[in-house]
């Protein structure tokens, strides 16, 4: 399977921004349409699932960027490397708040989905560094080590 690249690599921290800002954009830039599309869809599905388990809630956003007002909510760390769709589900989820303070869970539906969002989100950041690498080694094909990678455009399955 050919895939098309552009003919000029752009910057790596252009890679990893737009890959922060869009799930699987990095991958996109590099010119990698499938696999920017397997992990965008995948970041954001278990972004989603998590919200569909635990509510718009499980995404807690601390009341402040202070140090320690993020160490009482760590989770929001991981949630918040999915990018800007968990921005804007902890906006969401503050307004809830606002209208419901007293709601609370009485099941583990909370904890599950808090961890499904944590985990997208980290899903998310171990593909920006990829893409990033990627960009910067300037060969998304290989990441840099000289050869293709399994199931890259250099492999052909042993068919010639």
């Amino acid at each position: 399977m050919e895939t098309a690249h552009p003919a000029i690599t752009p910057p790596a921290p252009l890679a990893a921004l737009c890959g922060w800002l869009v799930p699987g954009a990095g991958y996109w830039l590099l010119g990698e349409r499938l696999r920017a599309a397997i992990v965008g869809i995948a970041v954001v599905l278990v972004f989603a699932a998590g919200v569909l388990v635990g509510g718009i809630r499980v995404v807690d956003a601390p009341a402040s960027l202070g140090v320690g007002a993020v160490l009482e909510k760590p989770w929001f760390i991981g949630q918040v490397l999915t990018g800007p769709v968990s921005v804007a589900a902890a906006l969401w989820s503050n307004q809830v708040a606002q209208n419901e303070p007293d709601r609370i869970s009485h099941s583990r539906s909370w904890e599950i989905g808090t961890l499904y969002t944590a985990v997208a989100g980290m899903l998310n950041l171990l593909a920006v560094i990829d893409a990033t690498h990627r960009a910067a080694s300037g060969n998304p094909d290989t990441g840099g080590s000289g050869e293709a990678a399994p199931g890259g455009a250099g492999n052909t399955g042993g068919v010639s």
